[in-house]
């Protein structure tokens, strides 16, 4: 009889227990369904919800970065045309010393950049890059974010100008409309990766595509976003010179 009560105890206590359990996941429900409501409103699940909070743009190719579209945007009005070396006497002046004390980013590794990048995505970086064999000269110039996925730093496709001075002194200065050029920066290995799309063509992938290794030019040149980080490299590639300045925005202090 005593085991018989005890069991009759236990079976209670079991039902009960999953009276409340039930009881429970009911009154939760309502709270769940409740919180799901605003992003079914909007077409979103939880996920991708949680997703686009961590992502900042997502460039022409689907390849994100974490600087947002009103970083870039900002930073591509901030970019500007023409770089100016000060001179005294036709001497060249290092304008880092005539500056009040601040983050000597004009003697930055790449890997500082990206890690500038990685920190604050409201950070992103200026760049120009000139390409010459001599005979025409290429430059185009853009934004950089940073791709923490892969540790690249990465920009979209911008244009590209062409100065042709093959018949001296008749040079021309021309948008070049058959192609934009997108880079990438390999800050551990200190590789440019320079990828080129023609315009006629609607392929995601780069119709040509070169990877070059650039070492720091120190050449302390002075330009309207402040002064400049030089890196430069040589490809086989018609036998061309490349030059890329970069400038951290906004500048560190």
């Amino acid at each position: 009889m005593k085991y018989r009560k005890t069991l009759l105890f236990l079976m209670i206590t079991v039902l009960l227990l999953c009276i409340i359990s039930v009881s429970s996941v009911t009154a939760l429900e309502p709270k769940i369904s409740k919180s799901l409501i605003p992003m079914e409103k909007k077409n979103l699940s939880v996920n991708t919800h949680v997703i686009a909070k961590a992502v900042g743009t997502r460039l022409f190719d689907g390849t994100e970065i974490i600087q947002s579209p009103e970083v870039i945007s900002t930073a591509l009005k901030k970019m500007k045309s023409g770089v100016y070396l000060y001179e005294v006497d036709g001497e060249p002046v290092d304008m880092a010393r005539s500056l009040p004390l601040q983050e000597p980013y004009w003697d930055w590794t790449l890997r500082q950049f990206a890690d500038y990048l990685e920190a604050n995505s409201s950070r992103t970086i200026l760049y120009s890059l000139t390409r010459t064999n001599g005979d025409y000269t290429k430059t185009t110039r853009g934004v950089l974010g940073y791709n923490p996925s892969v540790d690249l730093i990465i920009g979209d496709k911008y244009d590209q100008y062409v100065l042709s001075c093959s018949v001296y002194p008749e040079c021309n200065l021309d948008l070049w409309d058959f192609s934009q050029l997108r880079l990438m920066i390999d800050p551990d290995s200190n590789q440019l990766i320079i990828q080129e799309f023609y315009r006629f063509r609607s392929s995601l992938s780069p119709d040509e595509e070169e990877t070059i290794l650039i070492e720091p030019y120190y050449s302390r040149l002075w330009s309207p976003n402040g002064i400049s980080n030089t890196f430069f490299g040589k490809s086989n590639h018609y036998q061309q010179i490349h030059v890329i300045s970069l400038w951290p925005y906004p500048l560190p202090e």
